[in-house]
């Protein structure tokens, strides 16, 4: 059997390979802690969604309210769910300022019509 001699530069291509996979699961952790990090973000900005829309419907200024927390809380990364965490809080928001404004429309309009004593 022959031996192959190792060059100098092989045997740094060696050295720093094996540097890179030791530091490899140090990135990996330094990643995941991040990702879940954003990820709870975006969850929590999921759920004031949910619940600032309905809440549009039965208090609209709580609804708008909830929304723009949750519009905060939206990372930036981008993903699945803060996409749709995004368009939840828009839509509790809108829904909040429509409801808002037929109610003191309706609201003013009603009272007008009540005659006085």
């Amino acid at each position: 059997m022959v031996k192959k001699k190792t060059t100098k530069k092989e045997s740094k291509k060696k050295e720093t390979s094996e540097e890179t996979q030791e530091k490899k699961p140090v990135k990996k952790e330094a990643i995941k802690k991040g990702f879940l990090e954003t990820s709870q973000k975006n969850l929590i900005s999921y759920i004031l969604g949910i619940v600032g829309v309905v809440m549009a419907f039965f208090s609209p200024i709580i609804g708008v309210i909830l929304g723009i927390i949750g519009l905060s809380q939206t990372s930036k990364e981008k993903s699945r769910l803060q996409g749709m965490s995004k368009r939840l809080n828009i839509i509790a928001i809108i829904i909040g300022v429509v409801i808002f404004i037929l109610t003191v429309v309706l609201f003013s309009t009603n009272m007008s019509q009540i005659p006085a004593a």
